[in-house]
């Protein structure tokens, strides 16, 4: 047993509202790192919602694209598939591309997913039910290689290079949640100027 599948059978013995708060040493309640987690995805998400529907210009955009106080940031994902599709790439998508791998490098790669992405808190969920599901003997566990994702990865960008369209934004699961809190074009906005 890995230290993931142990970690989720310990969840599974508490219920999911007791995996925010913890008790100290003193008998003082604290919030767990899943809570503050939880904070910092529902801020970022919010701020996103309310630059856009009161004008607030902090954080514009979508979390494939989109601006922190004027600097732009982009997935570097996103910015090979718009260089796939338009055959160059802008400086923007540059400097945002570059600053976010350098974030990821310093940070971790999963920073991203457990601190900004709405849909990690979805799947936290999701993964919950999953676990009680599988528990009860409702579904069956499968096991998944995570590899397939090169083949997707060539494939979307294949399609992007074909096409000269963001073939995976369309189905991309952030993407949508993230054009649902906020819902603009960060592409046309503010990534396809000269």
């Amino acid at each position: 047993m890995d230290k993931y599948e142990a970690s989720a059978k310990e969840l599974l013995k508490s219920s999911f509202i007791s995996t925010f708060l913890y008790t100290n040493e003193k008998g003082k309640k604290r919030l767990t790192i899943r809570a503050w987690r939880w904070i910092s995805i529902i801020t970022i998400n919010l701020l996103f919602f309310l630059s856009f529907f009161i004008d607030f210009q902090f954080l514009e955009g979508t979390l494939n694209g989109s601006r922190l106080l004027g600097f732009h940031l982009i997935d570097p994902f996103t910015a090979l598939e718009i260089f796939a599709g338009e055959h160059h790439i802008h400086t923007n998508v540059i400097i945002g591309s570059v600053t976010l791998i350098v974030f990821y490098f310093l940070v971790g790669g999963k920073a991203y997913c457990s601190w900004v992405c709405p849909y990690g808190l979805l799947s936290e969920i999701g993964e919950y039910i999953h676990m009680k599901l599988v528990r009860k003997k409702i579904i069956k566990e499968r096991k998944f290689n995570p590899n397939i994702r090169f083949f997707f990865w060539i494939a979307f960008l294949a399609g992007a290079g074909l096409d000269g369209y963001l073939v995976f934004e369309v189905i991309n699961p952030i993407g949508i949640v993230s054009r649902f809190v906020s819902p603009i074009n960060p592409m046309e906005s503010h990534f396809s100027q000269p």
